[in-house]
């Protein structure tokens, strides 16, 4: 079963915020976190940008495409987070990444239209 993460709460009316007091990487963590976020394959592409919601001024610059490492999925915004605020996903996608050593497994297409589904629903 595959399972969504996200650097984004939604509130009761749909709205993506990030909670202020997120957990930070350290910075050795930026890097494994990112690498890792864009190792993976992408399973559905998105030309799609919406505002960086930490900083308004910047534009629409946000990524949206989804990606998935064959047991998670997640969007785009996640590395760019990561990236720029070294903003922590969420912790049971982290602990994921530290069993797997921060390591890439092979996706299957069968993993990859599972990933595409589950986003879709």
């Amino acid at each position: 079963m595959m399972r969504y993460t996200s650097i984004f709460n939604v509130n009761d009316g749909g709205e993506r915020t990030i909670d202020p007091g997120r957990e930070r990487l350290q910075p050795n963590q930026v890097e494994l976190v990112a690498d890792y976020l864009s190792a993976c394959p992408m399973v559905m592409r998105c030309t799609a940008t919406s505002p960086d919601i930490l900083d308004p001024t910047a534009g629409s610059c946000v990524r949206s495409s989804v990606y998935t490492d064959g047991e998670w999925i997640w969007d785009e915004s996640m590395l760019y987070y990561v990236q720029k605020y070294a903003l922590s996903p969420k912790s049971a996608f982290i602990s994921s990444l530290r069993d797997r050593n921060f390591r890439t497994m092979p996706v299957s297409e069968d993993q990859r239209r599972a990933a595409l589904a589950a986003f879709m629903a």
